[in-house]
């Protein structure tokens, strides 16, 4: 079974928005620098902390997988905040390809769901 996170992606729309929905549900640190560079590192820093932690849990399962990211609402995320929809889609893509450059697995799949 994957763990999944939700997020409307209506509190997504503006990046005001966007970045506190992304602080509370992942619990950024208060010194979050709230732009795309300072997401990547936060959320990469959360993720292996996530792997970490599974792997000391389930010593059988070698490599877990991926967090599932799942938006729901993504119509109205990508009409309404069509720059937060591209650039999520993108940032998800640079986090994965730092931990594979780094030799280490994907960290996050990002699921679109049309509704909630």
């Amino acid at each position: 079974m994957m763990d999944v996170v939700e997020l409307d992606g209506r509190t997504l729309i503006g990046w005001t928005s966007f970045h506190t929905s992304f602080a509370r549900a992942f619990g950024f640190p208060s010194w979050y620098g709230r732009n795309q560079d300072a997401w990547i590192d936060v959320m990469e820093e959360a993720l292996s902390e996530r792997l970490l932690s599974q792997r000391l849990l389930t010593q059988h399962a070698a490599r877990p997988g991926p967090l599932v990211l799942q938006i729901t609402w993504w119509p109205e995320l990508r009409d309404a905040g069509p720059d937060q929809a591209t650039a999520l889609v993108s940032l998800v893509a640079a986090l994965n390809a730092r931990s594979q450059e780094a030799g280490g697995p994907l960290l996050l799949a990002l699921a679109p769901v049309e509704g909630a």
